[in-house]
Order: structure tokens, then C-alpha cells, then sequence
């Protein structure tokens, strides 16, 4: 059993499917950091831009503290993620956090994941997850980067 926290970053539109992502490493025995994907998060299920900037700044701060917990942060960077999720990985990589970048060819590439702390996931297509022992074995690798 892994003793590694996760934390998942996605888009906020990507909550439901990051949430699946999240447990799947539970099942695999990592600890999940983040809450922000959990449907007890957002139980009125608003988007984020329709609330105020004090309920913005709220999550924020809870996104980073969670952030700060975590060993690793898994980013599902796909086209068209937007600059929140890639301004988590570069917070990550700035507290010297190895993070592991999940993409879909050239398509969410960034230059955030060329950093000596990142490693990287190619997936076939959509948000398939790729073989669990793949990703288990890239989180692990990262965490001694």
C-alpha cells in the first residue's frame, strides 16, 4: 500500500471525471489531497464563475492548502484546460513538488512539463485512464524525482 498523496488538477468543469480519476488511486491505495472534485465540495453544483470573488478566494486558499498536503499532483491537462489548472502545476513545481502531467498527444502539452520534476502520461483518447499499474508506476517514479 502507497503511502504518496495525490492531489488532482483538473478543469472545474472536469470535476466529475477528476473525482473518478481520484478514486481510482484511492482503490490503488495513494491518499487524495484535493476535495474541490468531491461532490461534497460543491453541493449547490455552481460554476465557479457565477459565484463572487470572497467564494473564489475561499476555494483558492483550500485548493493550495490541499496542494501544500500532497507529495505529488496529478495534472489532466488536456486542450483547452484552462490557466487555473496550469497555474496549480506551476505552484506544485514552485514548492519543489513533483507533478505527473496526463495528456493526449500534443495536445496539453505545456512547457510546465518539461521541468525536471515532471513526468509524463501519454493517453490514447478522451479521459481513458491508462493501465492503472502506468500510472501507479509514474507517480511512484516521480515522487524520488
Amino acid at each position: 500500500m502507497s503511502t504518496t498523496t495525490v492531489y488532482v488538477a483538473a478543469a472545474y468543469g472536469e470535476r466529475r471525471r477528476a473525482e473518478v480519476w481520484a478514486e481510482h488511486l484511492r482503490s490503488s491505495g495513494f491518499a487524495i489531497s484535493s476535495v474541490w472534485h468531491a461532490p461534497r465540495a460543491n453541493p449547490t453544483n455552481r460554476d465557479e464563475l457565477d459565484m463572487s470573488d470572497e467564494e473564489r478566494c475561499v476555494i483558492l486558499r483550500a485548493n493550495l492548502a490541499d496542494l501544500a498536503r500532497a507529495d505529488v499532483a496529478l495534472v489532466l491537462g488536456f486542450a483547452g484546460t484552462p490557466r487555473a489548472t496550469w497555474g496549480e502545476a506551476a505552484f506544485a513545481i514552485a514548492c519543489g513538488k513533483p507533478v505527473v502531467f496526463v495528456h493526449r498527444g500534443s495536445a496539453g502539452r505545456v512547457i510546465w512539463d518539461s521541468h525536471p520534476k515532471a513526468a509524463r502520461v501519454e493517453i490514447a483518447a478522451g479521459w481513458e485512464m491508462p493501465r492503472l499499474g502506468v500510472l501507479t508506476r509514474t507517480i511512484e517514479k516521480a515522487v524520488g524525482l
